[in-house]
């Protein structure tokens, strides 16, 4: 319903349009999903903190989405471990049918909390070992 208001000629639409249209260099990419699961971490930041967010799209390949989402929701080495990790606020997992995509929308006490837990991701151990094995044949790409 949302976008079909954006749709409408007024000139709140036209006023909009004139100043954030020069800014980018095409169409946003739009999607409402539905969150299937929720994670959320111990801390609760102070009313008006920043905070670090990310945005990561999985590739998964055709057919295999259900078993991607059963993997991160499952392993040890997915979603638990991930919002087990410091500085690790919230997590949204949804599914992107359209694109066949996982999608994870992130919260982090700052950037750099993110950042360290992606290199203990890059570590060689057998968790790491098990992970890559159980997921990397779904991802496509």
């Amino acid at each position: 319903a949302y976008m079909a208001t954006r749709a409408v000629d007024n000139a709140a639409n036209t006023s909009w349009n004139e100043t954030f249209g020069p800014l980018v260099s095409g169409a946003p990419r739009m999607v409402a999903m539905d969150c299937l699961e929720n994670y959320a971490g111990p801390v609760v930041l102070a009313k008006g903190a920043n905070y670090g967010v990310t945005l990561v799209e999985v590739p998964i390949i055709e057919g295999k989405l259900d078993e991607a989402f059963k993997v991160f929701t499952e392993h040890a080495m997915g979603l638990a471990y991930t919002s087990s990790r410091p500085g690790f606020l919230n997590l949204d997992i949804a599914l992107d049918a359209e694109k066949n995509s996982v999608i994870l929308f992130e919260r982090w006490e700052k950037k750099a909390d993110w950042t360290a837990y992606m290199a203990t991701r890059a570590v060689d151990n057998a968790a790491n070992t098990s992970w890559n094995e159980n997921f990397g044949p779904l991802v496509s790409g």
